[in-house]
């Protein structure tokens, strides 16, 4: 393999934040490579890591060519350690025996700056890397398999562009107590999906940065802090990250520290339970710009009161708890995300769309990237970005259902809740599954209701809504109820409500999904979820619906109980039984749906 490198670039790997070696060296790694040294070149390159880091200088680089190589390393010069891609430079540490401390694959006793590798720990009970005072630089790089990713302890080491999966903890911080470095976690995807222990701990003094990442939960991951701040620290910013899930507990708690900065981050729960920021002191807090949407109690803080002002809430059970309080500021309102389900397979979108309550809505002192005020949101302030804003049609209208009331139709719905919505089209036909056009359209609704007096003819009338908005973007039709009236003049009409089950939403799905059903009587209700085997895996509601449309979340792990908690992926079944009136079955049905992990 031969590759020539351009000489600004050797430049830059051989030059990492120390003085370089006035004959510094570049060192060449290949599987195809010798026990022979120096390995100046891909010809006379070596077949192991640590043989070319063994006889490096202080100022060298190291670069690895594509492969696999099972190695644990130990790194005690100053070096740059360069791989091609962490998509086909491989350090893999599986079996092997740390040369410093056997847990640890990756052992640093000096500064060193690690780029473009697939980094797999010993296992997910040990240490991937390991430093000691030293200043790490770790860059666009892929980390799994370990208890801990990283254990930094002093200087102001940084973790950029690193995608992170299968660990424990991804980063740990260890600083002394009068620490004034700037430690950086900066651009990183970690996706949890073990339980117990926090993504990030902070601990003992320094000044950490946290900024532009995603940290994402899987269901099945029921301890969800993301950040979590255990001793005194200096000062932390928290900024611009996206946290999803966080299931149990907090995106961030902090102990000790007071002088944080929260701003421009988004947090959305998959079930309400924590909250979104948990301080146990917020007199010194700065909480600005951020969505925080789907909590038990979005932000909580236990001694005394958070700077709390221009973050926007939505969907929560209670936007704060204890000595927490929303600023004058603060909005109450849906942020109209474009897509928001779970980011981490490729389907979730929290950009917001145009007319969001979020854009141009944060703190007037902090200014988005096109010097315009900060949209709320982890897409906004100065380490945001620009985008265009989607106008998307409303989100169709969902319950649908009626009533027979003195002589009248009655019809009610649930309210949409986008910030752009204007009103609802009602459309009538006298034949099911009817198309919503012109052909039916009835009349214009501002309200969730309406009601109907009895057409003159007797039969079969059928009804759907859609939602449109301010710029005339009209969405999918409701779900459709029908009315038989059989005779005007003699019996009282009835709402043809006839049970269903539908199609779960998303399908396929990752983290939960969403099974509506309806119900023509009041019931007792039973959903359950089986695998292709017909073994009953899960339990998603067990007891009694009024009549009506009905939605119930299917979240693995939760409703999954025993040696089924951990789904795996594939195709499952859920199914609905309905027990009506004198303890008679009066509805069954079974669908399929896909469950991605």
């Amino acid at each position: 393999m031969k590759t020539k490198l351009p000489i600004e670039i050797l430049f830059t790997f051989t030059f990492f934040l120390f003085t370089c070696a006035a004959l510094a060296e570049i060192r060449f790694v290949s599987t195809t490579g010798s026990s022979v040294p120096p390995y100046t070149t891909w010809a006379t390159a070596s077949d192991s890591i640590q043989k070319a880091i063994n006889i490096c200088n202080n100022g060298d680089t190291v670069i690895v060519a594509n492969g696999t190589f099972k190695e644990a390393l130990l790194i005690n010069k100053r070096i740059a350690l360069i791989g091609m891609s962490k998509d086909s430079t491989i350090i893999d540490g599986r079996g092997m025996i740390g040369l410093v401390d056997t847990s640890t694959t990756i052992y640093l006793k000096a500064d060193c700056k690690i780029e473009n590798f697939h980094l797999i720990g010993k296992n997910i009970n040990e240490y991937l890397l390991w430093a000691m005072n030293f200043l790490v630089k770790v860059e666009n790089c892929l980390v799994e398999n370990a208890r801990h990713t990283f254990i930094l302890y002093g200087r102001s080491s940084e973790i950029k562009n690193v995608i992170a999966k299968n660990f424990d903890r991804q980063f740990v911080f260890w600083t002394s107590v009068n620490d004034t470095n700037n430690p950086v976690i900066e651009n990183c995807l970690a996706y949890k999906n073990r339980n117990s222990s926090p993504i990030i701990v902070l601990e003992y003094g320094g000044n950490p940065i946290i900024r532009s990442n995603i940290f994402s939960f899987d269901v099945n991951s029921n301890y969800g802090t993301a950040i979590d701040q255990w001793g005194w620290i200096n000062r932390v910013t928290i900024e611009n990250n996206l946290f999803y899930g966080c299931n149990s507990y907090s995106a961030v708690t902090t102990l000790v520290v007071d002088s944080i900065k929260i701003i421009n981050n988004t947090s959305k729960k998959k079930r309400k339970v924590g909250n979104a920021f948990w301080l146990t002191y917020g007199e010194k807090a700065i909480i600005r710009n951020n969505i925080m949407t789907d909590n038990e109690e979005a932000l909580y803080t236990y001694y005394n009161q958070a700077n709390s002002n221009y973050n926007l809430y939505w969907n929560n059970l209670r936007n704060t708890g204890g000595h927490g309080t929303m600023g004058q500021n603060d909005i109450i309102a849906d942020p109209m995300f474009v897509k928001d389900t779970i980011p981490i397979v490729g389907s979730g979108d929290f950009h917001l769309q145009k007319y969001s309550p979020g854009i141009d809505a944060g703190d007037p002192s902090i200014l988005d990237i096109d010097d315009s005020r900060s949209d709320i949101g982890f897409y906004g302030g100065p380490y945001g970005e620009e985008y265009k804003y989607l106008d998307l049609a409303p989100q169709p209208p969902k319950g649908l259902s009626g009533i027979i009331d003195s002589g009248l139709i009655k019809l009610n719905w649930g309210k949409n809740t986008e910030n752009d919505f204007n009103y609802y089209k009602l459309f009538r036909d006298t034949v099911s599954s009817f198309t919503a056009d012109s052909t039916s359209f009835v009349l214009i609704l501002s309200d969730t209701f309406y009601n109907e007096t009895y057409p003159v003819k007797a039969g079969k009338y059928f009804y759907k809504l859609t939602a449109v908005d301010s710029q005339r973007n009209e969405s999918l039709p409701s779900d459709e109820i029908g009315v038989s009236l059989t005779s005007l003049n003699h019996n009282e009409p009835l709402i043809i409500q006839d049970y269903k089950l539908y199609q779960c939403y998303p399908n396929p799905f990752n983290s939960s999904t969403v099974i509506p059903f309806r119900l023509k009587e009041p019931g007792y209700v039973k959903i359950n979820i089986y695998d292709i085997k017909g073994e009953m895996v899960g339990s998603v509601f067990n007891g009694d619906k009024n009549s009506g449309y009905h939605e119930v979340n299917f979240i693995p792990g939760i409703n999954t109980t025993g040696s089924s908690k951990d789904l795996a992926s594939g195709i499952y079944l859920y199914s609905i039984d309905v027990i009506g009136k004198n303890s008679i079955p009066a509805f069954s049905d079974i669908k399929k749906m896909v469950y991605l992990k």
